[in-house]
């Protein structure tokens, strides 16, 4: 396994850092639809875990995913995010996107025992 084949991303506070990168790589200024929102510390702490477990390590970034889980966690629901790799260069919401089965299972684990844990 490399470090990337599963990359977990977790809205952070970081959101200045973010709208420079936005500027400095794509030129131009990226524009809120929803507040950024940080995910739930207990949440994310279990997925790092089970990341760490299976000796891979844990990314945090920004993300601009506003849907889901960010209206969600706004709305008082405990939430995490993980993601896992698209093996098209990052394309997302795309029919070019394509993410390897065995990404998709390692995701599934993680993600199976973290709620396992957040479930006790």
């Amino acid at each position: 396994m490399t470090w990337n084949q599963v990359c977990p991303v977790f809205p952070v506070a970081d959101v200045a850092a973010s709208v420079a990168w936005y500027r400095r790589v794509l030129g131009f200024e990226p524009q809120l639809v929803t507040e950024p929102v940080a995910m739930d510390e207990q949440v994310r702490a279990v997925l790092r875990e089970e990341l760490e477990r299976r000796d891979l390590p844990a990314v945090e970034l920004v993300s601009g995913a506003g849907h889901d889980a960010g209206v969600l966690t706004a709305a008082g629901v405990r939430c995490g995010m993980l993601f896992v790799r698209s093996g098209a260069g990052g394309v997302s919401h795309s029919p070019d996107e394509h993410s390897d089965p065995e990404d998709i299972a390692l995701a599934v684990d993680v993600l199976a025992a973290a709620l396992s844990r957040l479930a006790e």
